[in-house]
């Protein structure tokens, strides 16, 4: 509910604040305004459903249900600090705090646990407190920085909601692209097959961890920079060093991936390989598409990208009800395929990008990523 409802305003924090065009204490109090609204709302729209959601369960799992009623605004208010940090290009203070998310969800576990067994409610607990112990971090350091106000204007606020709302509908339809391959499986084969596909899908996500984090880095250079041919020059760059990554931990995978399954989920699963490599492939398409689809955001050319995702979606679900029932899983990691070359190729087609121009790998390319994995590691290390 509260990704749904988000609106997508985190993103819209994080264009705003890598943009200048309003200042960092603007944009913090427009968010607190909007999410404090959209926090009422959606926690008002979960205790309607609660009904629905908990009818004959027992007492413990209502009270997970309450717990999650509180996770509503925190949720949202510390994506949206998260998104800030990120906007201003403080990317040790942005993965410090992902990485205490994570981590003190482990650390809250322990007492929790002790104090109320390992319950349901427990680790809803833990999990809360984690995501309060990183708010409060977040608050703290974005006060350090003077970004905290509680004064809203109503032109950040109208901006926050206009980008985040043109943005968050292909949010919505890519949520639904990356869920109705299983859904489909699902209902056309046996849970075996179900099973061998989600193995298939888990090992072939692993390189698009590589294009997951250059999104992160890219989005706030393309918005902050101030001509079409320097966010062009910025995709460019960003695109060939993700693809210097990519390739050759995907042909690598490929061609080990009968050891790969087998290592991560055993003998019986070994039914998986070639879905697993065909699904491999899908992470090149995709890498065009997701730096693409940031080009276009921070560019704010939303329609673009709403468009491509409706289309994806279309053709990615004809395409698994016609090759599902012929080829089993097989078909449905072909359908992936297809659908993840559409959105790129839409693109490439209507943004009118020089596909030539963003495949002109120099030796500057490989310094590019030598020096961006030097930061990255030297972040680390300072962690």
């Amino acid at each position: 509910i509260a990704d749904v409802g988000a609106l997508s305003i985190n993103t819209a924090v994080s264009y705003y604040t890598a943009q200048s065009r309003f200042s960092p204490k603007r944009v913090f109090a427009g968010a607190l305004f909007t999410l404090s609204v959209l926090s009422l709302l959606l926690m008002a729209v979960f205790v309607l459903l609660m009904p629905l959601l908990f009818a004959g369960r027992g007492p413990e799992l209502v009270t997970v249900g309450w717990v999650f009623l509180v996770f509503i605004p925190v949720h949202l208010y510390s994506s949206c600090l998260f998104s800030q940090f990120q906007g201003a290009h403080d990317f040790t203070v942005y993965n410090a705090l992902r990485l205490m998310l994570a981590y003190s969800y482990f650390v809250f576990i322990v007492p929790f646990v002790w104090l109320f067994g390992a319950t349901p409610a427990a680790f809803a607990y833990a999990f809360l407190a984690a995501n309060a112990a990183t708010l409060l971090t977040s608050a703290t350091l974005a006060g350090r920085n003077g970004w905290i106000s509680g004064r809203p204007d109503k032109e950040i606020v109208r901006a926050l909601v206009s980008y985040g709302s043109r943005f968050h509908v292909s949010v919505l339809m890519a949520i639904v692209s990356r869920r109705i391959d299983i859904v489909v499986v699902t209902i056309l084969l046996s849970s075996a097959e179900l099973g061998l596909y989600v193995a298939a899908g888990a090992l072939a996500g692993l390189p698009m961890i590589a294009t997951m984090t250059m999104d992160i880095l890219v989005f706030p250079k393309i918005a902050a920079a101030e001509t079409e041919d320097a966010r062009r020059a910025i995709l460019g760059r960003y695109l060939r060093a993700t693809l210097l990554l990519l390739l050759p931990a995907t042909i690598a995978m490929i061609l080990v991936a009968p050891y790969l399954v087998y290592l991560a989920f055993g003998e019986a699963f070994d039914g998986a390989t070639n879905a697993a490599r065909i699904l491999l492939l899908v992470a090149l398409p995709y890498t065009f598409k997701v730096l693409i689809t940031t080009y276009l955001r921070a560019s704010d050319r939303m329609v673009l990208v709403n468009k491509a995702e409706l289309i994806g979606m279309v053709v990615g679900a004809i395409a698994l009800f016609a090759l599902v029932p012929l080829f089993g899983i097989i078909g449905a990691a072909f359908a992936q395929l297809i659908a993840a070359l559409v959105s790129p190729l839409y693109f490439l087609a209507r943004a009118r990008l020089n596909l030539k121009e963003l495949l002109r790998f120099s030796e500057e390319d490989i310094d590019f990523l030598r020096e961006l994995m030097r930061r990255i590691s030297r972040r680390k290390n300072a962690k």
